[in-house]
């Protein structure tokens, strides 16, 4: 037919409604997308008060990572956060929480703070974390940070801990 002949090249389709039948006032917003995009910025202003109530543990482990660990501290005024060094290290913190072995900073860490971000080696961590995991929804997050403060690694509980977005939010300062 004539009009098959002259629609048979369209590929799409679309729906253009004239009139009141929708019983939608001009004033009202469009429930498609006003309420997914309100809904997002109240789970974005969530996420942000989740953030800034994190306890966090910054662990050093000699005088060069102590020192850069009282320079991060500036970056982190927003949390709330302890410090943790070897004994007889100077610095100028009020609280500096001490210990002997690096072991027990950790363990002892894991179930109190909600982040651990460590100045020291990757594999000193790795190693020391590996036998106090237990789920990816309970676990904190661990950062790792190299000495001059310019790497920040997200190593464990990324998405659900939140060290990915902690660790972009200390690149984003320094």
């Amino acid at each position: 037919s004539d009009i098959e002949n002259q629609v048979s090249h369209i590929k799409g389709v679309a729906l253009i409604l004239f009139g009141d039948f929708l019983k939608q006032e001009e004033t009202e917003e469009s429930h498609l997308y006003v309420k997914p995009l309100v809904k997002e910025l109240i789970e974005a202003k969530n996420k942000r008060l989740i953030m800034s109530k994190l306890k966090i543990a910054l662990v050093s482990i000699n005088q060069p990572s102590l020192n850069s660990a009282c320079k991060l501290l500036d970056y982190l005024e927003d949390f709330e956060v302890d410090v943790y060094g070897k004994k007889d290290l100077e610095h100028n913190l009020e609280n500096l929480k001490t210990y002997e072995k690096i072991d027990t900073v950790l363990q002892d860490a894991w179930k109190k703070y909600d982040a651990i971000i460590c100045i020291l080696a990757m594999g000193i961590v790795v190693r020391k974390i590996a036998p106090l995991l237990e789920s990816k929804a309970t676990d904190p997050a661990i950062i790792v940070m190299s000495m001059d403060l310019t790497k920040v690694i997200p190593l464990l509980s990324g998405h659900i801990g939140g060290a990915n977005e902690l660790s972009d939010v200390i690149a984003k300062k320094i």
